[in-house]
């Protein structure tokens, strides 16, 4: 290959590296590789990835799988009753004995077996083609990263890089992989480990491979989440500068609709980052409450407690440019309306220019904070009233 071919093919691979269709796919096509691929060839290589594979690595003295083990064979001996019993008034009926008491006797015991055949097991096993949760995080990674791609995409690579401090990203990072993963110390160790209902690939006692891959997305998640605190915390300290410097300036109808027109874009960006965050966080928070509700297991409710505790502060961090924005806006509106002050112009062509001006409306404000909050509120009404 010469160089002037290699030069073509380099700037056709640039060209392409440039575009958002391709950057979106290489995105979502590494996110797939590192919380699906990844863990599907280790669980298949090492023997964790089906609920059979879970049920012989689960620990054979546990409470829990003893009982498991009792139900199964209760459950084999009802299979054979209920074949015998079907033999039987096959056999009757052949032969023209089948009194009406008979018949009643046999429906009555068919129907006992049956209601017994239809329990739900004692203990669930989860391997990684079993568990619903590794869908669940390959979400919560790629709307986290599409989070920071938009704002790399907004503030420019440089201005996004002075805003993240190193040692602050650090230490969130830490907080928040501990506090997460502190509620898998509450359910081990406050909650009767008796009650187990549930032994998965993720557990330590069943898998140290799973049980390490689960730490590293755990920690890759925490420093995403810390990224996103560190950065909305230093934008919202410029913001608040810069809107006081622009306070002070002295207003025409060129200065009130720039800032008009910011508080607008802010309130737009806030409200595309919180979808994105409740995208995140809403299936990992479902899916604790159903392992705490549906399979019946309430040692997995202080998991539920601390993703959802996790999101509010993330949605926190997320929404302090757009409340300062929307709070400055109003107070500037109503000293220009109101205000004796000299540098602002007092004439009614000025102050109804102001009155038209509307950045965001009060039903759109009502109607999106709104929506956020049932989303945020319902999972933890789900998990209470069960």
């Amino acid at each position: 290959m010469d160089i002037q071919t290699l030069a073509k093919k380099t700037l056709l691979l640039k060209g392409l590296m440039k575009s958002p269709n391709t950057q979106m796919i290489l995105v979502v096509s590494l996110v797939y590789m590192w919380t699906i691929v990844i863990p599907i060839i280790l669980s298949a290589a090492l023997g964790f990835a089906t609920r059979s594979d879970i049920e012989k690595r689960a620990p054979q003295n546990h409470p829990s799988i003893v009982k498991s083990k009792s139900f199964q064979k209760e459950k084999e001996l009802l299979n054979k009753l209920s074949s015998k019993l079907r033999e039987e008034l096959a056999a009757e009926i052949s032969k023209g004995e089948l009194s009406i008491d008979r018949v009643k006797a046999i429906e009555q015991l068919q129907e006992e077996t049956k209601s017994k055949l239809l329990e739900k097991p004692p203990v669930t096993f989860a391997g990684t083609f079993d568990a619903r949760g590794i869908y669940y995080i390959f979400v919560c990674y790629l709307c986290l990263i599409l989070h920071l791609g938009l704002l790399l995409r907004d503030e420019g690579f440089h201005s996004f890089a002075t805003m993240i401090r190193i040692r602050s990203v650090l230490i969130s990072s830490v907080w928040i992989y501990i506090f997460w993963q502190i509620s898998n110390f509450w359910r081990n160790v406050l909650f009767d480990d008796t009650t187990r209902k549930v032994f998965a690939y993720t557990h330590l006692d069943v898998s140290f491979v799973g049980w390490a891959n689960q730490e590293l997305l755990v920690m890759g998640v925490a420093i995403i989440l810390a990224i996103s605190w560190v950065f909305w915390w230093q934008f919202h300290e410029r913001l608040v500068g810069k809107l006081e410097v622009q306070l002070q300036q002295e207003m025409n109808k060129q200065s009130v609709f720039d800032i008009a027109k910011r508080v607008g874009e802010i309130f737009d960006r806030w409200q595309i980052h919180s979808l994105l965050i409740g995208l995140a966080f809403l299936p990992y928070t479902v899916y604790y409450i159903v392992l705490s509700t549906q399979y019946e297991d309430v040692r997995y409710y202080p998991s539920a407690i601390a993703i959802h505790v996790i999101w509010g502060l993330t949605w926190y961090f997320v929404s302090l440019p757009a409340y300062q924005a929307l709070l400055s806006w109003n107070s500037l509106r109503l000293n220009l309306l109101h205000s004796q002050n000299d540098s602002i112009p007092t004439d009614q062509e000025f102050q109804k220019y102001v009155r038209s001006l509307q950045p965001v409306t009060h039903m759109r404000v009502f109607v999106v904070g709104l929506a956020t909050l049932v989303t945020f509120v319902l999972p933890l009404l789900k998990l209470v009233i069960g």
